[in-house]
């Protein structure tokens, strides 16, 4: 069956399977576990509404444009229970265990193959927007996508070889983004802000207000958020926020799986460079680590289980290795804002100064926004050939506008828009 593109061809099918008969539509439910929606007719329930609520509901997927029937998959040609709604089609797949028996249906997929039946055509470099906001937090999907987010909600996409303004859905700062390789994810912000990205952006009903800084994905829908005095978990599509030991705030987390994870910051009492904080995630519960935390901490990056690093103010590095952290000697005292880990034996990091870790040290390298701009946060793309990687920060000029920068064929360069 192809794939129905207009809502008049979905209620033809509708009545020709309403007629016919069969098919593994979702068991009906109780009354309060379905949901009718007058605006467009349509009834949402069981599974699919628990989904569509846990995951974003109008914000995200939009209205129904049909109820649920029997549709065969174009992909695998195996019938499927669906329903159409606005900005998705979400598909029952009983084989599958919750949370994941219901998915959404592969749109860019059958898009690409009706558009472009003989391939992709070659991507045509266009000019780039003008960055007029500092940018906080940058993800890299691949040399070609990747995404940076800034002041004022600022959010900026690279696709087709240049850095284009994308949808403003906040005026809060955003502060720090995660998506994960399947392109799901979030962007979180001052005052709780939290914005949803799943091919497109949409605004997250917020489980708390304070500021968050930070995001990452410990196993298939679980996120964890961290920022002032908070720690919140997203259990697929179900948020816990807990507070943070003594109130502190903090700044950064990486998950290296479901079982393990880590979180920096710094202690609120002291003051905005006060003491810093590691945290262990171990056993299902976050403990405080007691190490080498003197001064606040800015970003933690885990290459695995066994290998690692924190950057902070003063030049502050730290070292994960045979199961502890060190301080390391970092060729600067100004303040670190991220750290990339490339490999276990090379790794970035910025802030005032550029740092580039290799044969076992840290040392300077020339930073093109030098001396008045800051780099905020960086991504470099694991696998690459040549090595590529984008940061972004702010110019440190009066209007104190942001910059981006890219690294390739050994050396940084600021970003043009040409």
């Amino acid at each position: 069956m192809k794939r129905i593109t207009t809502i008049v061809a979905t209620l033809i099918v509708l009545i020709g399977l309403l007629l016919v008969g069969g098919g593994n539509y979702l068991p009906a439910t109780a009354q309060s576990d379905s949901h009718y929606f007058s605006e467009t007719g349509h009834t949402v329930k069981a599974r699919f509404l628990a989904y569509w609520n846990q995951h974003g509901g109008l914000a995200q997927f939009g209205y129904p444009l049909s109820d649920e029937f029997n549709e065969v998959s174009d992909l695998n040609g195996k019938p499927y229970t669906v329903q159409y709604f606005e900005r998705a089609i979400f598909e029952y797949h009983p084989e599958n265990q919750p949370p994941y028996d219901v998915l959404l249906s592969q749109l860019g997929t059958y898009r690409l193959h009706e558009k472009y039946p003989n391939g992709v055509p070659t991507p045509v470099p266009v000019p780039g927007a003008k960055i007029d906001a500092a940018l906080n937090g940058i993800l890299m999907f691949s040399t070609e996508q990747g995404y940076a987010v800034g002041d004022g909600g600022s959010i900026y996409h690279y696709t087709n070889a240049s850095w284009q303004k994308d949808v403003h859905l906040t005026s809060n700062n955003l502060r720090g983004i995660y998506i994960s390789p399947k392109g799901l994810g979030y962007a979180v912000g001052d005052k709780g802000t939290i914005l949803a990205f799943n091919g497109y952006w949409g605004v997250v009903n917020s489980p708390t207000t304070a500021d968050l800084y930070d995001v990452a994905q410990s196993d298939l829908g679980v996120y964890w958020l961290v920022g002032n005095g908070v720690i919140v978990e997203n259990f697929v599509g179900k948020w816990n926020v807990q507070p943070a030991p003594d109130n502190a705030t903090l700044t950064s987390i990486d998950m290296i799986n479901a079982d393990e994870g880590w979180a920096v910051g710094y202690m609120s009492t002291d003051g905005q460079n006060g003491k810093g904080i590691i945290m262990h995630y171990s056993n299902g519960a976050w403990q405080q680590y007691n190490g080498p935390a003197t001064t606040r901490l800015n970003r933690v990056r885990m290459l695995d289980a066994n290998n690692g690093w924190i950057v902070g103010e003063g030049g502050t590095i730290l070292h994960y290795a045979n199961g502890q952290w060190t301080t390391m000697s970092s060729d600067t005292t100004a303040a670190l804002h991220d750290v990339s880990i490339v490999s276990a034996s090379e790794a970035w990091a910025v802030g005032s100064d550029l740092l580039h870790y290799q044969n076992g040290a840290w040392s300077k390298v020339a930073n093109p926004v030098a001396p008045n701009g800051t780099i905020n946060a960086l991504s470099i793309l694991f696998g690459a050939s040549p090595l590529e990687g984008w940061a972004v920060g702010a110019s440190g000029n009066p209007s104190n506008a942001g910059v981006i920068l890219h690294f390739l064929s050994g050396s940084w360069t600021t970003y043009t828009g040409k």
